[in-house]
């Protein structure tokens, strides 16, 4: 998991808390954001999709036109890719939405996302080298369900004290550009 400094500047990274989900020294880094819930729903962006009428993230500025999807569904999802212990990213949409008919991926099981947050080769390490993220591996439980969510960041900057909990509790200036 990554957390941005509280110094971050980046529009689409500040405050953020990513979860790493795929990482490899040749490929880079591909990750969602968890803590920036959107005012839309799978059938606002899928209107196909009338009977998913469930949240979505912003997963991340990169293919912001791609639906994609975490969930705890290991033995539902085969083709899901792993993630961590009892977590996974993918597998077969028309499935998916099939099991939330059927009431079988209740929607604490299952988080949506509108693109991800994705590092080329070295950049990531090059990022984490100049203090733009903190990093940690956190249990499932920190962020799933997702109601914990929205907290994810500023719980982090306030656990690692000193500064970062002046920041994490310190107001977000909103004012005009």
């Amino acid at each position: 998991m990554l957390y941005a400094d509280p110094r971050m500047e980046d529009p689409y990274f500040k405050r953020t808390a990513v979860l790493i989900c795929s990482y490899s020294i040749e490929e880079g880094a591909i990750g969602f954001i968890l803590n920036r819930s959107l005012p839309l729903r799978v059938n606002d962006v899928l209107p196909e999709e009338q009977h998913i009428a469930r949240e979505i993230g912003f997963g991340g500025p990169v293919s912001d036109d791609q639906l994609f999807f975490l969930h705890t569904l290991s033995t539902l999802q085969p083709e899901a890719i792993p993630v961590q212990e009892g977590m996974l990213w993918g597998g077969n949409f028309n499935e998916l939405s099939r099991l939330i008919q059927q009431g079988m991926a209740p929607e604490s099981s299952v988080s949506f996302f509108v693109g991800y947050s994705g590092w080329s080769a070295g950049q990531l390490e090059e990022e984490l080298e100049a203090g733009a993220w903190v990093s940690d591996y956190p249990e499932l439980d920190s962020f799933w369900p997702k109601s914990q969510r929205d907290s994810l960041w500023k719980s982090k900057m306030n656990a690692l004290g000193g500064s970062y909990a002046v920041w994490a509790n310190f107001p977000e200036f909103r004012g005009e550009n």
